[in-house]
């Protein structure tokens, strides 16, 4: 079902672009006070879980920590759940027993378009359709939202149905991987915690000890250093004391033992007190009240945990994400590239250009995902799931690529770091 504007206008705040009404789809006797509702999460970092009948979604604010609000919440919205109100993105349901009735955002896989939010009104009994657009400027007749609309019988056929919508496009840019890749990275084992010895003592006991990779055949294997090899958030170049003969000398290694050589990146946020942030003040997102927005927490990052991102409507920002970007692949040799926090890209503020965030956010990533092949004209793999584009978080994605992977005869498994608990934790998927 497509959505599209009926009047030109700006827009001053999030669009309501409908008003759904439950027996439209389905008969009189499913009503959603009756109804177990999925809540997936605008973003990764959201929890994924059922609001039972009868049961109140509880708030993601956080009073403790107010740096988790900023993307927890959706983006802009005036809508808190309650009792009587029931809020979930992108990819949800409605569940009666083994019945569904299932609503999935579908039009950002080939468009620019907004996130999109579903409010679900058990009193009602009706849906709205909220999209995150606020400060784009639409023309009658554009394209604002693509939403499918389906029924299922079981799980099983929920999930097939889902495949079908998702699944091919999704795999598309994995081809090179192959039917059954694999591999290892440094962030669950290490956390950040890492420098050069460590990475090539890892990467011999691979080979020399019985382990899931060593054990398995794979048509593509992936060795990714993360976290803690920059010198800090939005400074990334190489920390020269824990890594002194540099990452091309391991990229060479990783490669000799036939490993695609992989590396995390976060390009959208930093560290206030980082050179680049120092040197380069207004390329740091700000509000209306000229302050730095904060995007997030965590204790290894930023003054007091804070750290923030970066306004995606600079054209100097985009242009030195890029060379971040061409740098680990043509310097030192990278192959894969994990981008993870993407979500601040997302972050509503006061831009150097006058549009909405989701239209910046969608040509950095067409700018940082656009090599296909570096310099010697191997295969380049870009990896992000915070938000996918079509905006699924982290768990939900992994258990759908997972479902996708076996519904087309692929062999695969997925590992869940904590998926969707809290607002304090995080998911993180490893798909082998």
């Amino acid at each position: 079902m497509d959505y599209f504007v009926k009047k030109t206008y700006k827009a001053e705040k999030n669009t309501i672009i409908a008003e759904l009404n439950i027996n439209d789809f389905v008969s009189s006797e499913y009503l959603l006070k009756d109804a177990a509702i999925n809540v997936g999460g605008w973003q990764s970092w959201n929890p994924g879980f059922e609001v039972e009948a009868g049961k109140k979604q509880e708030s993601l604010k956080c009073h403790l920590i107010k740096g988790w609000n900023t993307y927890l919440v959706f983006p802009e919205s005036n809508f808190n759940p309650s009792k009587n109100l029931v809020l979930g993105q992108f990819v949800t349901y409605c569940r009666w027993n083994d019945f569904y009735l299932v609503f999935a955002s579908t039009g950002n896989i080939d468009n620019t378009l907004p996130p999109l939010q579903f409010i679900f009104n058990r009193k009602k009994n009706t849906i709205l359709v909220e999209i995150y657009d606020k400060n784009a400027d639409w023309v009658k007749g554009q394209l604002q939202a693509t939403i499918e609309i389906f029924t299922a019988k079981t799980y099983f056929e929920c999930k097939e149905k889902l495949a079908d919508i998702f699944g091919k496009k999704h795999f598309k840019q994995i081809e090179g991987l192959g039917e059954n890749p694999g591999g290892w990275e440094s962030w669950y084992n290490h956390y950040a915690s890492i420098n050069e010895e460590l990475i090539l003592n890892d990467l011999k006991a691979l080979k020399e000890t019985e382990n899931i990779i060593s054990k398995q055949t794979y048509s593509a294997k992936v060795f990714q250093i993360d976290d803690g090899w920059e010198e800090g958030l939005g400074d990334w170049n190489i920390r020269s004391d824990r890594f002194p003969n540099g990452l091309k000398s391991i990229v060479e290694k990783i490669e000799d033992e036939n490993y695609i050589p992989g590396l995390w990146i976060a390009p959208f946020i930093i560290d206030s007190r980082s050179k680049t942030a120092k040197e380069h003040p207004d390329w740091l997102l700000r509000n209306k009240k000229n302050k730095l927005i904060v995007c997030g927490f965590n204790p290894l990052w930023g003054k007091f945990g804070s750290f923030y991102c970066l306004d995606l409507s600079n054209p100097e920002v985009i242009k030195h994400l890029d060379c971040v970007i061409n740098k680990a692949i043509n310097e030192w040799g990278f192959r894969y590239l994990k981008l993870d926090f993407l979500y601040a890209g997302m972050i509503y503020g006061k831009y150097q250009k006058n549009d909405a965030a989701y239209k910046f956010y969608t040509e950095a990533i067409k700018t940082l995902t656009a090599r296909k092949n570096n310099k010697d004209g191997k295969l380049i793999l870009v990896t992000a799931i915070n938000p996918t584009p079509a905006g699924e978080g982290k768990t939900t994605t992994s258990i759908g690529l997972l479902d996708s992977l076996n519904a087309f005869g692929k062999k695969a498994i997925a590992a869940l770091r904590e998926p969707s608990l809290s607002a304090s934790y995080q998911a993180v998927t490893a798909i082998f």
